[in-house]
């Protein structure tokens, strides 16, 4: 997948890896935005999520995973949509930056 962005089914035919992410058992409002949250209540909840993220041994695939779908919601790999932007256009590795 060099180069190129992940079709839906060259990403779906490996998520074996969410069973074993260790957000499994946590609340799935950890990791998604919401809109009534104050700005403290968001920085609170990603910083919540983050350190879950940080012990995480799929982290850097949930990561690949966000990037190939360009996820635009959640913390995905320890990182909120705007990291992963700047990820994204920075001098990452390959996999990480994905051409629009």
């Amino acid at each position: 997948m060099t180069g190129t962005r992940a079709t839906a089914d060259t990403v779906t035919d490996d998520m074996g890896w969410r069973q074993r992410a260790r957000c499994g058992g946590a609340s799935a409002h950890l990791f998604i935005v919401d809109q009534r949250e104050t700005k403290r209540q968001r920085q609170h909840r990603e910083a919540m999520a983050k350190a879950l993220c940080l012990s995480c041994p799929v982290r850097e695939r949930c990561l690949r995973y966000a990037l190939d779908v360009d996820e635009e919601q959640g913390i995905w790999g320890g990182l909120s949509p705007a990291e992963r932007e700047t990820l994204k256009s920075s001098d990452a590795p390959d996999w990480a930056r994905r051409s629009a």
